[in-house]
């Protein structure tokens, strides 16, 4: 998947990880626990993902869809609601707007202005508003420690539907999320076909 990661050699990474460690023994500020998390996963040889610049630069496929996906891991399915001006947020659930909060949401102008419904009206919603793909399934030797929902997939979709999906994924990225943005990448493979067939059975 060609996705743009952040990376630096282990030794200068660990050299500025310590300089953060002892920070947060004495500061409290949320940045310095996530900027000590982010330099000890760089210090280990891990890569690091900013989302937001990820769908900005992938961008749309030819249907105007997300050419990538982001799920919890636990989920087997994952929805895209499209909001205006080129917003967007994934869930595992696919549900009407009150009071939910999304998996991951992604900040206006990360797309262009979402198609709009052809309609008589005067007002014209976002065309296919709510689309559905497949989440990958991870392969046991890359599974991580503890539950699936503490963890995230990143991947090429195939195709978006608005019904129950079977489409294929590839090239997954295993994720653990550090803020609202920023993603340690733990794992990448390519699915096998074994696996694509029982990810289309859910």
């Amino acid at each position: 998947m060609d996705v743009a990661t952040v990376s630096l050699p282990e030794n200068e990474a660990e050299e500025i990880y310590q300089g953060y460690l002892e920070a947060v023994k004495t500061r409290k500020e949320k940045y310095l626990e996530d900027l000590k998390k982010v330099y000890h996963a760089l210090s280990q040889g891990k890569k690091v993902i900013d989302i937001f610049e990820a769908f900005k630069k992938t961008g749309v496929n030819e249907a105007g869809e997300p050419k990538l996906a982001i799920s919890l891991a636990s989920n087997r399915q994952v929805f895209f609601h499209k909001e205006t001006g080129g917003a967007g947020m994934f869930s595992g659930e696919d549900w009407n707007w009150a009071g939910k909060v999304a998996d991951v949401r992604l900040p206006a102008e990360t797309f262009p202005e979402w198609a709009r419904e052809q309609s008589e009206s005067a007002f014209r919603g976002i065309a296919r508003r709510r689309v559905v793909t497949n989440v990958p399934l991870v392969p046991a030797h890359l599974l991580p420690e503890g539950k699936l929902d503490n963890y995230y997939l990143l991947w090429e979709a195939s195709e978006w539907t608005e019904a129950k999906s079977s489409a294929k994924a590839a090239d997954p990225f295993l994720l653990r999320r550090i803020n609202t943005n920023t993603f340690v990448v733990l794992a990448e493979w390519d699915l096998t076909e074994v696996e694509q067939i029982v990810m289309r059975g859910e």
